[in-house]
């Protein structure tokens, strides 16, 4: 299980980054690509969070 919740919370970490630098730098007047990075950006981000407290106590 610690395996697993280490590659969730590289890919989650990833994601956020990822989503969140095309959400920042869209430049199209179609804001639903914007909402919807935005909105993958923050799904990623608190996957990222979610994993990485759950790490250490997995560790345990």
């Amino acid at each position: 299980m610690n395996k697993l919740t280490a590659i969730v919370c590289i890919v989650s970490w990833s994601a956020a980054l990822a989503f969140g630098s095309l959400a920042l730098t869209e430049n199209s007047q179609d804001s639903t690509l914007k909402l919807i990075a935005a909105v993958l950006a923050l799904a990623g981000l608190l996957a990222g969070i979610v994993t990485w407290r759950r790490l250490p106590r997995d560790l345990q």
